[in-house]
This record gives C-alpha cells, sequence and structure tokens, in this order.
C-alpha cells in the first residue's frame, strides 16, 4: 500500500512537471527576439468600423521605421522608433513616429500611443494604437501582423 501510494506521488509530480515544462515552451512561442527588424504585414481595424485596412510596418533599427496604413485614405508614418516597453510587461515594445503623409487624421496618428505585443503564434505582432480623434475623443486601431517572408 506504502509503495502504490509512492508511486501515484511520483506520477503527480510527474505530470505536473511535464505541464509546467509544456507552459514554458508555449510561451517561448509567443515571446520576439530584441531584434524585430523586417517588414510586418497584415491588417488593422478601427473600433466602430468594420472594414480592415491593410497595415504594413517597416520596422528598422536605425530610427527610420515606416507604418502604412491603407483605409479609405492612405497613411504614411515615417521615422519611427522602436523600444522595449519598461515594467515588466514582457514581449511588448512601444513605437513612435516623427512625420505623417496622407492628412490631418495621419498627422493624430503620429500624436497617439503605439504599442506592439508578441502575438499568440510565432512571427506575429499585435498592433494597438490610441490616438486623439478629430472630436477629441480617442480613436484604438488594432490589429494582427505577422513577419514577412
Amino acid at each position: 500500500m506504502f509503495a502504490k501510494a509512492t508511486q501515484d506521488r511520483m506520477q503527480i509530480c510527474l505530470f505536473g512537471t511535464v505541464l509546467a515544462v509544456t507552459a514554458s515552451l508555449a510561451n517561448a512561442a509567443v515571446t520576439l527576439p530584441g531584434d524585430m527588424t523586417g517588414q510586418w504585414i497584415g491588417s488593422s481595424l478601427l473600433d466602430g468600423q468594420r472594414e480592415t485596412a491593410k497595415t504594413m510596418l517597416d520596422l528598422t533599427g536605425d530610427g527610420d521605421s515606416t507604418l502604412r496604413v491603407e483605409s479609405h485614405t492612405t497613411c504614411t508614418l515615417k521615422g519611427g522608433n522602436y523600444t522595449a516597453l519598461e515594467g515588466g510587461d514582457a514581449g511588448a515594445w512601444s513605437l513612435a513616429f516623427k512625420s505623417a503623409q496622407g492628412g490631418e487624421a495621419c498627422e493624430r496618428m503620429t500624436q497617439g500611443k503605439f504599442v506592439l505585443h508578441a502575438g499568440n503564434k510565432p512571427r506575429t505582432l499585435d498592433f494597438d494604437l490610441v490616438y486623439p480623434g478629430r472630436d477629441g475623443a480617442s480613436n484604438h486601431r488594432h490589429g494582427m501582423l505577422s513577419h514577412y517572408p
């Protein structure tokens, strides 16, 4: 009886260890390296709208990243720089742009807060942007981008 109880405890410990290792591997799949340079392509949606917009992000390490959002109008944001977020949000980066082409809404996008998070799948980013709306309220654009190629 003692041997059976010991065997059961060992199996439970082994099962717990397997679950812990599996969870660690799953988390590792969504963590991106510090060097995220390259082209990211996907779509984004402005809250309150039904249509997604083709969204392309070209991250460079030299502070000249660009974001292009093709919606009713095309916005191109330039002079972007990304940095890892501090404060315990591992796998998240902030993004800031210096200039915009495409109109007044695009200019307001440069004033917004961009956050990139490691996506749920390998080689993906979740994209969030909160920026001032024309009426003073906040606009929220979000989407998913995949590393290309």
